[in-house]
């Protein structure tokens, strides 16, 4: 289906498109309304200053960004757990302190 509306000037004409997808009901099947209402709110959409790219923006926009914090939390959680375990019965006074020589690595001259 297809929803148009008409008004005096393009900001009564996004209003009136706006209240009228509010006012959509369809039951039974997926739609994109909510995703239209998203769109006629972006700022540069009231404006009149969007382009080809303004819902790839929108899509990559906060939701994105969120998405990315979670990853950047997830991995500092990975990090603080593995150092806790790796650390778990270490004495306070061996921190810090080199390993003992029979553990670190060799020596390796580059094969030349």
């Amino acid at each position: 289906a297809k929803v148009t509306v008409w008004a005096e000037d393009r900001e009564r004409a996004r209003r009136r498109l706006s209240r009228a997808l509010d006012e959509t009901a369809v039951k039974g099947i997926t739609t994109n309304t909510a995703f239209l209402r998203r769109l006629l709110d972006l700022p540069d959409f009231i404006r009149g200053d969007y382009n080809t790219g303004t819902i790839a923006e929108m899509i990559a926009g906060p939701a994105h960004k969120v998405e990315q914090e979670l990853v950047d939390v997830a991995t500092v959680a990975a990090v603080v757990n593995t150092f806790r375990r790796d650390t778990k019965n270490v004495k306070p006074a061996e921190l810090g302190r080199p390993a003992a020589g029979w553990r670190q690595p060799a020596w390796r001259g580059g094969g030349g």
